[in-house]
């Protein structure tokens, strides 16, 4: 039986997901506007991804109302880290639990 990590593969080319997770490692927050489909793409990643870490707040923040349609906040809670890593032809960002 694997074992499952919460950890995100994005290529060295997209520039635009490398700046969002970028952005949200250093400021533990970004603001997301027009949603593209590789940033809707990214936001499903990171849904999946951080799912078996059973977190007490979301990562991805939004508002029901239609004027806040194409906008998003990512916020990491204050128990949580990630770790890059830079491969060769990828990079990985691994999301981690702090006690």
């Amino acid at each position: 039986m694997t074992v499952y990590k919460p950890v995100i593969e994005i290529s060295k080319t997209d520039i635009t997901c490398n700046r969002i997770l970028d952005g949200l490692i250093k400021n533990r927050e970004y603001h997301i506007n027009n949603i593209t489909p590789e940033k809707k793409n990214l936001l499903v990643k990171i849904g999946i991804g951080i799912k078996p870490l059973n977190l007490e707040y979301p990562i991805i923040w939004y508002t029901p109302k239609a004027k806040h349609n194409g906008k998003r906040l990512l916020k990491l809670p204050p128990n949580l880290e990630i770790i890059k890593e830079i491969g060769e032809k990828k990079i990985c960002y691994q999301f981690r639990r702090i006690s």
